[in-house]
């Protein structure tokens, strides 16, 4: 499964089963990522090999302010599928580029 979408892809890294098929046994499930290695490589690691992590990927001091605002706690979700969280807000060197309807 491949998507656009970070947070289906990390859900994919972190259960090993794709989300069209939840039901299924896990892939290799010994290649799971933890939610924190998978956190880390949607971040810091994809900020790290496009050259920029010096600048983004991280919430630092100097570095540009892109933010997610997501609708629930990440490490709160037992029941709840991480595809399925939703994006509330976006914003790309703290400007907002995207909000959810209210």
């Amino acid at each position: 499964m491949t998507s656009a979408n970070p947070l289906l892809e990390m859900e994919v890294a972190v259960s090993r089963i794709s989300p069209e098929a939840r039901s299924n046994r896990a892939f290799e499930p010994g290649e799971r990522l933890t939610l924190d290695e998978a956190l880390a490589a949607f971040t810091i690691g994809s900020a790290y090999v496009n050259h920029l992590d010096g600048e983004t990927g991280s919430i630092e001091v100097g570095k540009l302010a892109d933010l997610t605002l997501l609708d629930r706690n990440l490490r709160e979700l037992e029941a709840t599928p991480l595809g399925e969280v939703k994006v509330q807000g976006t914003w790309l060197e703290g400007l907002e580029v995207h909000a959810a309807p209210i």
